[in-house]
């Protein structure tokens, strides 16, 4: 789990161990894997499985320090999860030709700032993605079937 005192005792482990396990059990899980089954499948078309791995790590390190800040106790996956739905965000932005796919992106984004905004931990991870995947943009990656 995510806690301060550990994080303070250089367990550093911490900023990644929380994204594999639930610390409000079944309630969590219920949601979590079917939600990132989903988006994780999705992304994976689109962004390919190392870029996918990428975007999920990075995001949810991100979701855990500001879930340090912000909720300081607590275990997840959903903020690794909402990651790749930023990343998800950004390749319908730049690939999507249709005005639904460009509103759900604006959606996305627009909802994820509104999180940050109010301290919820999953605003963060998904601006992260979103971000990440912006910068993969620049650098050669292709958003396949989007």
């Amino acid at each position: 789990m995510r806690t301060p005192a550990a994080i303070t005792s250089h367990e550093w482990w911490r900023f990644v161990t929380p994204l594999l396990v639930h610390a409000e059990g079944w309630k969590q899980i219920a949601f979590n894997f079917p939600a990132i089954l989903v988006v994780g499948t999705l992304a994976e078309r689109v962004i390919g499985s190392k870029r996918l791995l990428l975007v999920y790590l990075v995001s949810g390190i991100a979701g855990e320090i500001a879930g340090l800040a912000w909720q300081p106790f607590g275990a997840g996956a959903s903020v690794a999860g909402a990651g790749v739905l930023g990343a998800l965000a950004i390749c319908l932005l730049m690939k999507a030709n249709t005005v639904p796919a460009v509103l759900g992106a604006i959606v996305i984004l627009g909802g994820a700032t509104t999180l940050t905004v109010l301290h919820d931990l999953h605003g963060p991870p998904i601006l992260v993605g979103a971000a990440l995947t912006a910068l993969l943009l620049t650098q050669g990656l292709r958003c396949e079937h989007a």
